[in-house]
């Protein structure tokens, strides 16, 4: 299977190896097996120094935690699925999984982005790939700071002041009607409870709560 343009216009150039930039777009359920998951495991890594090594330089000055919490709001499921929607690809991966539905080709976009990121890089090396991915998300000032207000990590966040602060904090995870219940005990007082469809979503939701009650948002 060829290239489309609009694949080559995301990228900037030409593949040398099309089957590889091919087999990142290609998802895991697809009849067709392609190396996939080993290239999502592979761009994980890569994205995270790309994120990691461009906060680090630009923000000198910035503690580790900070850092930290500035590369997970655009290393995560939910930011790179919206870089993905930024570039398109759920159309540009289309053609190259046909036979399957729609909502599961979306589900998976920021796996996409961490293969895509995988196949860059070994092709094109490191340092190609940092100015790749900055020029397209990273030097956008704009983009940068909307995705780490409406992707940030409340509870990573949340657990970093409060073990500053010496505090014991407990998350409780329970089952209720369909939906997983969190509750937060800070020093074995609630502070904060939430529902969702998943803990993911509760804890965040919940920790979200939990900072604006103690003063920390």
């Amino acid at each position: 299977m060829e290239i489309s343009p609009e694949y080559i216009k995301l990228l900037g150039f030409y593949p040398k190896n099309p089957k590889l930039f091919i087999d990142a777009l290609t998802h895991p359920a697809n009849p067709v097996k392609r190396d996939y998951e080993r290239l999502e495991f592979l761009g994980d890594a890569v994205l995270d120094t790309i994120v990691g090594y461009y906060f680090y330089q630009k923000f000198p000055k910035a503690d580790e935690g900070v850092l930290t919490l500035k590369r997970r709001a655009i290393v995560n499921g939910k930011a790179l699925k919206y870089i993905a929607n930024k570039f398109n690809l759920l159309e540009i991966l289309k053609p190259y999984n046909h036979t399957l539905r729609e909502e599961l080709l979306e589900n998976a976009l920021d796996n996409n982005m961490e293969a895509l990121i995988a196949a860059i890089f070994i092709e094109r090396g490191f340092d190609f790939t940092y100015n790749w991915f900055s020029e397209k998300v990273l030097n956008d000032e704009k983009l940068v700071s909307f995705i780490e207000e409406s992707f940030r990590d409340f509870k990573s966040e949340l657990l970093r002041k409060l073990n500053r602060q010496a505090k014991k904090i407990d998350f409780i995870s329970e089952p209720l009607n369909n939906m997983i219940k969190v509750s937060i005990f800070v020093d074995d007082r609630l502070v904060a409870e939430a529902v969702a469809k998943n803990r993911k979503d509760a804890e965040q939701i919940s920790a979200k709560q939990a900072m604006k009650k103690l003063n920390l948002l």
